[in-house]
Formats: C-alpha cells, structure tokens, sequence
C-alpha cells in the first residue's frame, strides 16, 4: 500500500463534508419550494417534502395520518409546522444513516398527548 500525501485525509474530508452539504443545501431548497401546509393539508405537505427528499433513493415512505389528525394540525399550524421540520429532519438523518429501505409516519393521540412516530427499517445505532 502506498503511503498517502501529505493532507490527503483532509482532503478527503473536506470532499465528503462539501458533498454533504450540498446534499442539505438542496434538501433545504426543495423544503422551501414544497406548498404550506395551510395551502394543501399537513399530510400533502408532508408527503411532498418527504417525497422529495426520498426521490433519489430507493426508500419507500407511507404516511399514516387520519381524518382527526388533519383537522387538529389545521387547528394548531404552528404545531404542523413543527412536526413537519421534525420529520424532515429524522428523514434525512434515516436516509443519510440508517440504509433503510422503508420508513412510516404516523401519529397517536391518547387523550390530550399526542405521539408522533417516525420509524425507519434501517440498521439503527450502535450500542455504547
């Protein structure tokens, strides 16, 4: 094995970390491009942004919302907005970590909690 150049390993680092960011950079832009919620529904918007980020992949993606669902995060947009920038964010930690090929949103509301799931077949994180 031949020894490396000298700062080859940065190099190399500084590739990857500028592939990466323009990955971000572009899922940032197709998140801004994607319609409000107010303007198609919690679950579309989700879909298209998700959607978006998952078209280069080989990840299916399912959204399990119901009808209750819709109307409570029309009621409360501060809270779809937020969940929606949860999402986005698990989806693309999923994609970029996890080699999974499948994940599923969905929530569950018990009384006056409500839990959001997002769950990836991926390969999960290493014990300790």
């Amino acid at each position: 094995m031949a020894p490396q150049e000298p700062g080859a390993a940065q190099v190399e680092a500084a590739l990857a970390l500028t592939g990466q960011l323009q990955q971000d950079l572009s899922n940032i832009m197709r998140q801004l491009a994607a319609p409000t919620i107010a303007e198609t529904g919690f679950r579309r918007a989700l879909a298209d942004s998700v959607g978006a980020m998952l078209a280069s992949g080989d990840i299916a993606c399912s959204i399990d919302l119901s009808e209750d669902d819709e109307r409570l995060f029309a009621s409360m947009p501060e809270l779809a907005h937020q969940l929606s920038l949860i999402t986005i964010e698990a989806v693309a930690n999923a994609l970029k970590h996890a080699r999974c090929t499948r994940c599923t949103i969905s929530g569950e509301r018990s009384g006056n909690t409500y839990t959001w799931h997002i769950i990836d077949n991926g390969v999960g994180i290493a014990p300790g």
